[in-house]
């Protein structure tokens, strides 16, 4: 796998992104710090990449897939009735 290696902007941005995961309170200072030391002396993305990474979520199965709830369905199928309905009443006054 290739390497690719960091410019400066890529790194500044990493410390500030781990500047607001601490102000969220993702982490206390001493993790900051710890991140910040690995962010700045990181020569590669994957480097990069750990050093921001969250061991927590990444260790978390994926996400489910949103399923549409019962009630966009209901609505839907209610639309469609009344559709029905109106050709219907429609329909019968041309005959």
């Amino acid at each position: 796998m290739e390497e690719y290696q960091l410019e400066d902007e890529q790194r500044e941005r990493a410390v500030a992104y781990l500047e607001q995961e601490h102000a969220r309170g993702v982490f206390d200072d001493v993790e900051l710090a710890r991140r910040t030391t690995e962010v700045r002396e990181a020569r590669t993305v994957a480097q990069l990449l750990a050093a921001t990474a969250d061991p927590a979520v990444a260790a978390l199965e994926p996400a489910p897939r949103a399923v549409p709830s019962n009630r966009t369905a209901l609505v839907a199928g209610l639309l469609v009735a009344v559709l029905v309905v109106v050709l219907l009443v429609a329909a019968s006054r041309i005959l």
